[in-house]
């Protein structure tokens, strides 16, 4: 199968081990003003920009193929698109917000997932996308990614059959924003302190910010 079509192919969202994942970390009583944060702390030193914009690149293109819409419909619609909502300095934190109300959580903690997954192995890996054909590079990409969602604490209450069908999705969101991955890798490994994730009240939002991230 050639390249294009598999960035043409429907993405297939597995809607019930989403809604799973949303009960792991969104508490049933949340109230309806609540956000879900995710920060990204970075080393703020001698950043390597081309790496850095990478990252921002797998970042922004895994989000927007996770849109309901779809990624096309995404790159045109700017109130749509994802927003950084706070930079710290020191080390650099990057924070993103989704309105928990607005029902888009899941595509927050994938974003999550996918980055707290990539340094591990995934970096010494990127070769592999640049060959995603050679079967054996393939399974054994695969069979990290399997592990690392398998061992998760966070994801031990997870049936075993939803974390396949997790690691299936991830699978292909790395696989649609390969070109990115070399340099978002190296960039992860060597930056990236913590990947986190956290519901927030209205109370402790970030000054400044809407509430959500669509305009």
């Amino acid at each position: 199968m050639g390249w294009n079509n598999i960035e043409e192919r429907r993405l297939e969202i597995p809607r019930r081990a989403l809604s799973e994942l949303e009960d792991l970390f969104i508490p049933k009583d949340v109230s309806s003003d609540s956000t879900l944060c995710l920060s990204v702390i970075i080393e703020d030193f001698e950043v390597n920009l081309p790496e850095f914009a990478a990252y921002l690149g797998l970042i922004d293109s895994t989000y927007g193929r996770l849109s309901p819409r779809g990624i096309n419909a995404y790159s045109m619609r700017r109130e749509e698109q994802l927003k950084i909502y706070e930079f710290r300095h020191g080390s650099l934190a990057l924070k993103f917000i989704e309105d928990i109300a607005i029902g888009h959580s899941f595509q927050l903690l994938l974003l999550y997932l996918l980055l707290k997954y990539l340094p591990i192995g995934l970096e010494k890996l990127s070769v592999a996308y640049k060959n995603y054909e050679e079967g054996r590079l393939l399974g054994l990409r695969r069979k990290i990614l399997r592990r690392q969602i398998r061992e998760d604490s966070e994801l031990s209450e997870l049936p075993e059959a939803r974390k396949k069908q997790l690691s299936i999705l991830i699978d292909e969101l790395l696989l649609r924003g390969r070109r990115f991955l070399p340099k978002a890798s190296r960039f992860a490994g060597k930056y990236v302190r913590h990947v986190k994730i956290k519901v927030i009240s209205n109370s402790e939002k970030v000054p400044g910010e809407k509430g959500d991230n669509h305009g």
